[in-house]
């Protein structure tokens, strides 16, 4: 169907071009009406006729003579072989109207070419042309194009890219067509379905949007080492009282572990999951690196857990150059505030003073090179002081092991072994599971109690001023420490049980003619509970009481010597038998005698 019509000029003749674009189909009415303004009244109507009627695009000779004047004209021709538009631009006659960019591209758009791609920089420069010299040309404006996708893939293959193309006048893509390509592209892994979807149906055209993107590969995690003591000392300070204040002579500054205590944990190294690139191929995890375990001195790696180190003896553990040991001995110089009360798994040294008010606790030995001054030690092993111990009165010293001090001072001194001193042990509470001696040819003893499990030595016993020394000897005074603290038990245990015994035969009168109430009925059945529990304690400790008595019966005898002198004011007690010292005597031994404590007569050695 002819729809549009053009008259133009060509080689002196008027020419008529019938067009198949346009809204309304021609008349030949309409080109009568046209011719007529161009004054041409004579035209081979039945050739116009027919050519309406065929409804192909052709051109007509109207006239053998050019019009007076005439516009310029311009129409759009397809090219569908080659998808393209051209315009046919003719000049106008007599300074009739020339043709605009404007009025191609408004053609453009008639002819349903609208929406092809113009060749801008094209039209531009032949419109300039025609408007400097009109003449007929014809050349290609536009281009129809189909939508175009280009995939891109990074170097590294973790992301695919998609550029999109929207169409001009041509086809748009499916998802289907756009994911063929993509996989044409080689990309099988990550696609992003959903951002593909949306550049479809927004048909805009973008340049590289990632459609596609790897899993990335896991690496593994480095391990580490978690210490489980306090390796970089952090924390350390007085220890806070119940009344809010600091006690500053307990400052917590030596960490103890036992053997076998775990030092510290190692995390291991993971080694990651691999991942998968864009293409489909792994992405190789890089594993974490394994650290080694700081093994040093005193240190071994646990039995059951082979990422744990624990200790390998007693002590202190502490990081030193890199590694973890456990000092087994800890050395000091003065035990005073700059290092408060110490406690520790090991063996310890004082090469200074320990000063009044401060404390040593040691699972093994403690030495002190110098003097130890109102200060209480205790030691699961033996304690050696150089210089000797003032106790103030208020020094308590225990030893699982031996004591050996130049002197002893006022203290409370408890040995499971030995106590001996060089020179003097001074009105001290003292007992030792087997000797208390001086061993100085002037060694003495005066004051206060002691008490040996077998002997007790020195030059001088007491002295000459008659102080009360109080010395027994015969049995261990921890049995007999025990044996007065099971007889006070027994005896608080029996009192309770009478009185409790008392209460249950009132309840039980009241509940044998009535029910008791609630309150009563859980008194009794408490106070039946109870009086259970004393019967067995008392019975529990009779036993334990006989077996401790037939100890101290069967027990070796002990002796007491005076190398020297002992002096009035010294009162004996071998095992049962007591004697008191009325008078000075000289190199004497005293011994049990059947029911009495006589002198030996061997003589002492010197």
């Amino acid at each position: 169907m002819i729809k549009r019509f053009k008259l133009y000029a060509d080689k002196g003749k008027l020419n008529l071009a019938l067009i198949e674009y346009g809204k309304d189909i021609v008349t030949l009415e309409q080109i009568t009406e046209a011719l007529a303004l161009c004054e041409i009244e004579e035209f081979d109507k039945d050739a116009v006729i027919k050519a309406l009627g065929e409804g192909v695009e052709t051109t007509l000779v109207v006239s053998e003579t050019e019009p007076f004047r005439l516009s310029g004209a311009a129409w759009i021709t397809i090219d569908e072989l080659n998808n393209c538009a051209k315009v046919n631009l003719y000049s106008p006659i007599n300074n009739g109207k020339l043709i605009s960019e404007s009025d191609i591209l408004d053609e453009l758009g008639i002819a349903g070419c609208g929406n092809y791609y113009t060749y801008r920089d094209v039209l531009k420069r032949n419109i300039g042309i025609y408007l400097k010299t009109p003449s007929k040309t014809v050349f290609n404006v536009a281009e129809r194009r189909n939508a175009i996708v280009k995939v891109e893939i990074s170097e590294d293959r973790r992301t695919a890219y998609l550029s999109y193309t929207e169409p001009y006048g041509g086809n748009k893509l499916s998802f289907d067509e756009t994911i063929a390509v993509i996989k044409a592209a080689k990309v099988e892994f990550g696609i992003l379905e959903d951002k593909v979807r949306k550049i479809l149906e927004e048909n805009i055209s973008v340049s590289k949007v990632r459609i596609a993107g790897a899993q990335e590969a896991v690496n593994g995690e480095d391990g580490r080492i978690e210490y489980l003591f306090n390796a970089y000392h952090k924390n350390f300070g007085p220890t806070i009282r119940d009344d809010g204040t600091a006690d500053f002579r307990d400052l917590n500054l030596f960490e103890n572990v036992n053997e076998n205590t775990p030092l510290l944990r190692k995390i291991p190294a993971t080694h990651g999951v691999d991942g998968i690139d864009v293409v489909g191929k792994s992405i190789k995890a890089v594993s974490g690196k394994d650290p080694q375990i700081p093994k040093g001195k005193n240190t071994k790696i646990s039995d059951t857990d082979p990422n744990i180190l624990v200790a390998a003896k007693s002590g202190s553990p502490k990081l030193q150059a890199g590694k973890v040991v456990v000092d087994d001995v800890l050395v000091v110089d003065d035990v005073d505030f700059s290092t408060g009360n110490i406690n520790f798994n090991g063996n310890v040294v004082a090469k200074g003073i320990v000063n009044p008010g401060f404390s040593i606790t040691a699972e093994g030995d403690i030495t002190c090179n110098d003097t130890v001054e109102g200060a209480d030690l205790k030691a699961g092993g033996n304690i050696f002081v150089k210089r000797g111990i003032k106790g103030l009165g208020k020094s308590r010293i225990e030893a699982g092991g031996n004591i050996i001090a130049r002197f002893i001072e006022r203290c409370i001194v408890e040995a499971g072994g030995s106590v001996i001193v060089d020179e003097a042990l001074i009105h001290s509470e003292t007992s030792a599971g087997v000797t208390v001696e001086a061993t100085h040819a002037k060694g003495s003893i005066f004051g206060g109690t002691i008490n040996a499990g077998s002997l007790v030595r020195a030059s001088y016993l007491g002295s000459e001023m008659a102080i009360t020394t109080i010395i027994e000897v015969g049995a261990s005074p921890r049995t007999r420490k025990r044996l007065e603290i099971l007889n006070t038990e027994i005896r608080q245990n029996k009192f309770e049980f009478e009185s409790s015994m008392k209460n249950l035969a009132v309840l039980k009168s009241h509940r044998d003619r009535n029910p008791l109430s609630p309150e009563r009925e859980e008194m009794f059945q408490g106070l039946l509970e109870k009086t259970a529990k004393l019967k067995d304690n008392i019975e529990k400790a009779t036993e334990m009481i006989a077996g401790l008595q037939k100890e101290l019966h069967t027990s070796g005898e002990g002796r007491i010597e005076a190398r020297k002198s002992i002096f009035p004011g010294v009162i004996l007690g071998i095992k049962d038998v007591k004697r008191r010292i009325r008078e000075p005597i000289e190199k004497a031994i005293f011994v049990k005698e059947g029911p009495d404590i006589v002198l030996s007569t061997e003589i002492p050695s010197q």
